[in-house]
């Protein structure tokens, strides 16, 4: 039997990312490869404003499609985490949960770059990376982006 999630570090490792990401029920989420669904299960017991996953391959699309339909408010992408198609600032949260680990430089551009693409300012910045300890700077709300993205202030200083 193959291995059909991959997660560095363990499913502590990911609540622990993603409780430091802090999502609320006032938060729009985008999760790049969601694969079975067991990261998105987390994110969605907050109940989220919206929850999207973008996948482009969909391998465990049944598994996933199982997880998502509790909830209204979730939807699924058919699309390469590079461009999504997805519209400018329509996010407050990235997930990326080991998606940058087998990618080229080039391909780990473009996705830092549709990520920062797709979220919304806000004030301050906060990044927390799979591979280390989160880093947070001071800030008045809380944007937020899990696993190796940036979010941009109000004044573009994140970049």
């Amino acid at each position: 039997m193959g291995k059909r999630v991959l997660r560095p570090g363990g499913i502590e490792l990911t609540r622990r990312v993603i409780a430091e990401a802090d999502p609320t029920s006032e938060d729009r989420i985008v999760e790049f490869g969601p694969g079975v669904g067991r990261t998105a299960e987390i994110l969605l017991a907050v109940e989220p404003r919206q929850y999207t996953g973008v996948d482009e391959e969909l391998p465990g699309a049944p598994q996933l499609l199982e997880v998502l339909k509790a909830h209204p408010q979730a939807r699924l992408q058919t699309a390469d985490a590079r461009q999504t198609g997805l519209p400018d600032a329509c996010a407050d949260l990235v997930v990326g949960e080991a998606l940058l680990t087998m990618r080229s430089d080039q391909d780990k551009l473009a996705i830092m770059r549709e990520a920062f693409r797709i979220l919304a300012p806000a004030d301050g910045t906060r990044s927390t990376n799979s591979d280390s300890a989160p880093t947070t700077s001071p800030r008045k709300s809380s944007p937020k982006v899990s696993v190796r993205c940036r979010a941009r202030s109000r004044s573009g200083r994140g970049r």
